[in-house]
């Protein structure tokens, strides 16, 4: 498996490593003494990753394209100052995010396990740090609709969604929260969960809790699970996010479907027909594809066919 490296990417430098494409560094500094953090570049491999980050964002991904090898200082290198110290160069090729990921993004959870973050949680000022294994294989799953098409990341994400059959998940609103989604301006479904298995190709089936229950729209996932970007519903306390686009159109309440009327045909409600209430309490829980084809023919008949 590839090992992956959390690269620091400071200008002007940056900018002549992207138009050359490699990185150098030295092997020691003006005393004589071994850097880590310029050293390391000696261990990488062909494959390795690095996330490139430029403060406050990720900016790139890259892949290291050949063997490390040991050169004198390059000419045009703007840093360090001396000319005569050997080092390192590492050929890559890079992938620039058309989104950069902003670390404030990023949980805190996953900052103290990944490497390259301080106990205060502030990135490492060191140029070069190893990342944890699996803290870059969830930072790869949490932003997967972020890595560039060619890039290797992007390659593991559409070999996932490629293998993955789709759920259809209950997504609950209040008559307040509806009112603000279908203004349109809304293209996530959040949660206060994690929950990992909600993933891109899986469908929300909107419904709007309250006097008058229904049904309301069917919402593709075109996401995995990300950290929230912003704060839709301020009364929420949301912490995670799926980009979505709509399956279905957007019923208002005076349109929606009234769940009441047919609760004795979903296997969600069956044995609950007079408590039926019980069934919708909770967003995340799954439903069947049974009742989910039954539910977006109702609210779209022309999409599905009505059933």
């Amino acid at each position: 498996m590839p090992a992956v490296w959390w690269v620091n990417q400071a200008e002007p430098q940056h900018s002549v490593d992207l138009k050359r494409g490699y990185r150098w560094s030295p092997s020691r500094d003006k005393r004589g003494a071994v850097l880590e953090p310029w050293r390391c570049l000696e261990d990488m491999a062909v494959g390795d990753i690095w996330i490139n980050y430029s403060k406050p964002r990720i900016v790139s991904l890259s892949a290291v394209t050949c063997p490390p090898e040991f050169l004198p200082r390059p000419a045009d290198q703007t840093a360090p100052s001396w000319e005569d110290e050997g080092g390192c160069r590492v050929w890559f090729e890079d992938f620039t995010l058309s989104s950069p990921i902003d670390v404030k993004g990023i949980p805190d959870e996953w900052k103290r396990k990944a490497g390259p973050f301080r106990s205060n949680l502030w990135v490492k000022l060191s140029s070069v740090e190893t990342v944890d294994p699996v803290a870059a294989e969830e930072l790869r799953a949490m932003f997967a609709d972020r890595w560039p098409e060619e890039s290797p990341w992007a390659e593991l994400a559409a070999a996932a969604t490629d293998n993955h059959q789709t759920r259809y998940w209950l997504n609950i609103h209040t008559p307040e929260s509806w009112e603000r989604f279908s203004v349109g301006d809304i293209d996530v479904v959040t949660s206060k969960l994690k929950s990992p298995n909600i993933r891109r190709g899986d469908i929300f089936i909107n419904f709007v809790s309250g006097d008058g229950a229904r049904w309301v729209s069917a919402e593709e996932v075109v996401s995995d699970v990300r950290p929230l970007l912003n704060k839709p519903y301020q009364d929420y306390d949301s912490q995670w996010e799926w980009e979505i686009r709509p399956l279905t159109k957007r019923l208002s309440l005076d349109e929606g479907i009234v769940v009441r009327s047919k609760t004795q045909r979903l296997d969600l409600f069956r044995g609950y027909e007079r408590n039926w209430g019980v069934r919708v309490r909770k967003s995340g829980a799954e439903l069947t594809e049974h009742d989910a084809e039954l539910i977006i023919g109702w609210i779209d008949p022309p999409s599905r066919g009505a059933r």
